[in-house]
């Protein structure tokens, strides 16, 4: 359980760290800078999985990883299902309104996944599919609607409560599909 605290800690930083660029950069220089920092990570983990990088570093970073995954699989689906929104959003042509579902999208993963991994293992008695849990999912569904309402509104916090929590529910890589999906859903409120 320790484990995942932490690996969802940084779960949820990173989705804070997200939020800085998103309103300080016009919506495009955001696009590159999630596909440059995407690169940038996706070089970094490599040079930890074949131990190009101080043995701290690779310690360090494999303090945060599940047994038998490749080093960083998780912030980087983040990344490339954040990146992949942002792109969606510029070609659907809702980049005005961008940075509000990208937000929404990114507030859904980061706190949504970190609150049903971690009460789904607390308190996870109805396993579903693929050991995730009905527990784990209604967390995610409730904390994502709590956080998402106060700061969007109702309809924006139902979508994304309900699309969020059934995508982490059904499928493996809900790093990926989670604001992907989202996103799709609300650039058409």
């Amino acid at each position: 359980m320790r484990k995942e605290l932490s690996r969802k800690s940084v779960h949820i930083l990173l989705g804070a760290f997200l939020f800085a660029p998103l309103f300080l950069l016009s919506f495009l220089e955001f696009v590159f800078f999630m596909f440059f920092f995407t690169v940038f990570s996706a070089l970094f983990f490599l040079a930890v999985e074949i131990k190009a990088v101080p043995v701290f570093v690779f310690r360090f970073v494999h303090f945060f990883e599940r047994e038998n995954h490749f080093v960083g699989k998780g912030a980087l689906l983040f990344m490339v299902g954040v990146f992949l929104s942002a792109v969606l959003i510029l070609f659907l042509g809702a980049s005005g309104k961008g940075p509000v579902i990208l937000a929404a999208a990114i507030i859904s993963l980061s706190l949504g996944d970190a609150f049903a991994a971690v009460f789904g293992r607390a308190f996870g008695k109805t396993r579903v599919f693929g050991g995730r849990t009905v527990e784990g999912s209604l967390a995610f569904f409730l904390s994502v609607f709590s956080v998402v309402f106060l700061l969007f509104g109702f309809e924006f916090a139902v979508v994304c409560a309900f699309a969020g929590s059934v995508t982490e529910l059904l499928f493996e890589e809900d790093n990926l599909l989670i604001p992907l999906f989202i996103s799709l859903l609300l650039i058409f409120i």
